[in-house]
C-alpha cells in the first residue's frame, strides 16, 4: 500500500494553517522558557503516529491546533485516537484541507466530507490493530468486523466501507509484524488480511484508484499464498483480473483479455474445494472474461458450470468477511446469475438479447453495490441496440447511484459509452440531458 498515507487530525489541522513542519516546532517550543531541540522530525513521528509526545509537548501541541486533547488530534493508543485518524492518499488529504479552507471562509462545500474523523467502523480496525497480543478471541472478532465492512460494501457505503477496509488490512499486517501469536493464529490473520486487502482493492478500483487497487491486491495475494489459503488464492487471483480487462477499465487495463482468462482458468483450478459460492463466482468471472476475449463456445460450456453450481448453494451459507454471502458472494442463487449472463451477452455484441437478463437482475436488488454497474451495462446495451432513450434514461440513473456510492470509474465508463453514440443522436433532448449531467462531473 506504499500510495497511502497515515493522515492524522493534527497534520490536517497544521495544513489548514499553511504551517510547514519546522513552523509547528517553532510554536511547540515557545512554550518553554529554554529551547529544547524540537524540529519538524519529532512533529512528522507524532503526526505519523510513530511516537507519542510526552505530557508537556502535549499540552503545547494541542493549544497550538485549537484541540482539547491530544486523542482528538489522532495521536495515541486511546480507543478515542483511533477516530481522528485514517489512511489516505495524498490526492484525499489535500482535498480535504482544501475543504476545510471553503469552510472556514464560508464557502460552500462542494460534496463530500472532511476527512475526520472515522466511522465506527475504520476507527475499530485501528483499535485492533494496536494490540500486541494475539489472545483467542481477537481472530473471531476481527472476522466478524470483516464481515461487518462487507455488508457495508454490499449496501454501497463506500465512504465507509473503504476507509474500514483500509484500516482493517493496515491492522492485521501491524498485527502480524509486532503481536505475539501462535502459529495457528498466525495463518488465520493472513486469511483476514488477504479478505480485507482484496475488499479495499475492489473499492479502490471502484472510485478510480487502480495504483492502490493494485497495492492492496498484491498484498491480499501475498497474504494468501503464506496462509496456505487455496479458496482466498482463487478468490483473489480472480478479482485482481478486473484490473487487467479492457472489458471492466478499457484503456485503462494493464493487461489483456487472454492473460485474464487463463488467470481463471487457473482461479477455478485452486478453488475446486471451495464452497459453492466461491465456486460460482469463479466460474461466473470466467465466462465473463471468456465473453471479454470473443469466445463464446468456451463462454456457453463456462456460464453451464455457474448452473451447475449455483444448485449446491444453500440459502444458510454465509461465512465471514467480504468473500462470503454478506460480501461479493451475495446473491448468487438469485438475480444475480442473470446479469452475470446479461454481462456476457453483451461483451459478445448481443445487444438486443442482453436487455431482458439485464433488467430482470437490476429487478432483484441483490445488492446495492451492484445496481449502477447493471445501469451502465444496460445504458451499453441500449446503445448497441439503438435505442436512444432507455439509453439515457439508463446512463443518468447510472450516474446517480454512482454519485450515491462514491463509484468514480463509473463515471468514467458511462462518458465511454456516450462516446460510441452515433451522430445522428446528437440533437436529441434525452442525449442533450445525459451531456448536462456528464458535465455536472467534468
Amino acid at each position: 500500500m506504499s500510495h497511502l498515507i497515515v493522515v492524522t487530525e493534527a497534520t490536517l489541522r497544521r495544513l489548514e494553517r499553511n504551517w510547514p513542519p519546522e513552523e509547528l516546532a517553532r510554536r511547540v517550543e515557545a512554550h518553554f522558557p529554554t529551547a529544547r531541540g524540537l524540529d519538524a522530525k519529532a512533529i512528522g513521528k507524532w503526526e505519523r503516529r510513530f511516537q507519542t509526545p510526552r505530557h508537556d509537548y502535549a499540552q503545547a501541541l494541542c493549544h497550538e491546533l485549537d484541540a482539547p486533547a491530544l486523542d482528538l488530534l489522532g495521536i495515541g493508543r486511546s480507543l478515542a485516537a483511533q477516530a481522528y485518524w485514517r489512511l489516505a492518499t495524498p490526492d484525499e488529504r489535500d482535498t480535504a484541507v482544501r475543504r476545510r479552507k471553503l469552510l472556514e471562509d464560508s464557502l460552500a462545500l462542494a460534496g463530500g466530507v472532511v476527512l475526520l474523523p472515522v466511522d465506527r467502523l475504520a476507527k475499530w480496525a485501528n483499535w485492533y490493530g494496536q494490540a500486541r497480543r494475539v489472545d483467542p478471541a481477537l481472530p473471531g472478532e476481527l472476522e466478524a468486523l470483516s464481515t461487518q465492512i462487507a455488508r457495508a460494501y454490499t449496501a454501497g457505503q463506500t465512504a465507509s466501507a473503504l476507509p474500514a477496509a483500509r484500516a482493517q488490512a493496515h491492522s492485521v499486517t501491524r498485527l502480524l509484524d509486532r503481536a505475539v501469536m501462535t502459529s495457528a493464529q498466525r495463518n488465520r490473520l493472513r486469511s483476514i488480511g488477504a479478505d480485507a486487502a482484496a475488499m479495499q482493492g475492489v473499492l479502490e478500483l471502484n472510485i478510480g484508484n487502480p495504483g492502490e487497487a493494485r497495492d492492496a491486491f498484491d498484498l491480499a495475494l501475498d497474504l494468501a499464498r503464506d496462509a496456505r489459503d487455496a479458496r482466498l488464492e482463487a478468490l483473489v487471483t480472480a478479482a485482481e483480473t478486473w484490473l487487467w480487462s479492457p472489458a471492466q477499465l478499457g484503456a485503462r487495463a494493464t493487461k489483456s483479455p487472454q492473460q485474464a482468462v487463463d488467470a481463471l482458468e487457473h482461479a477455478c483450478v485452486l478453488g475446486r474445494h471451495a464452497p459453492a459460492p466461491a465456486q460460482a463466482w469463479l466460474h461466473a468471472y470466467h465466462a465473463w472474461h471468456l465473453a471479454a476475449a470473443g469466445d463464446a463456445g468456451q463462454w456457453a460450456r463456462a456460464l453451464a458450470s455457474v448452473q451447475d453450481t449455483v444448485g449446491g448453494i444453500h440459502p444458510d451459507e454465509h461465512g465471514w468477511g467480504f468473500f462470503s454471502t454478506h460480501g461479493e458472494l451475495a446473491g448468487l442463487n438469485s438475480g444475480r446469475i442473470l446479469g452475470f449472463e446479461g454481462d456476457t451477452r453483451l461483451l459478445l455484441g448481443q445487444h438486443a438479447d442482453a436487455i431482458n437478463p439485464l433488467q430482470q437482475a437490476l429487478g432483484t436488488a441483490y445488492m446495492s453495490m451492484k445496481e449502477p454497474i447493471l445501469r451502465r451495462s444496460l445504458m451499453a446495451a441500449w446503445t448497441g441496440a439503438d435505442e436512444p432513450e432507455p439509453a439515457c434514461a439508463a446512463g443518468i440513473a447510472c450516474l446517480g447511484q454512482a454519485d450515491a456510492a462514491s463509484l468514480t470509474l463509473n463515471v468514467e465508463l458511462v462518458r465511454d459509452i456516450r462516446a460510441t453514440f452515433p451522430g445522428s443522436w446528437a440533437d436529441l433532448d434525452c442525449v442533450h440531458q445525459l451531456d448536462d449531467r456528464l458535465r455536472a462531473h467534468a
